[in-house]
């Protein structure tokens, strides 16, 4: 299952009111970890990471306050029934 890809989750976004500058976040939150240099491929041409614990521990405390807002925020709008 894709949980996150942009466009921001089409149905989600229709059914709730999400404010632009929370979404503007959550997609540079994603261009973070989609980055080369970012969270998720910080060794593709280098030998030593350009990300360090301190990030790692912030991107796993945001996914998962990300995936308790989407599950909340689905379960409000029917998308996800519980």
């Amino acid at each position: 299952m894709v949980i996150f890809q942009k466009p921001f989750p089409s149905k989600l976004e229709q059914k709730s009111n999400i404010h632009g500058a929370l979404k503007k976040g959550f997609l540079a939150l994603y261009g973070f970890t989609s980055d080369e240099q970012g969270i998720r491929h910080p060794l593709l041409d280098k030998e030593a990471p350009a990300v360090d614990e301190a990030d790692a521990m912030f991107m796993i405390g945001a996914c998962s306050a990300f995936l308790s807002y989407l599950t909340n925020k689905s379960r409000a709008t029917d998308l996800l029934k519980s």
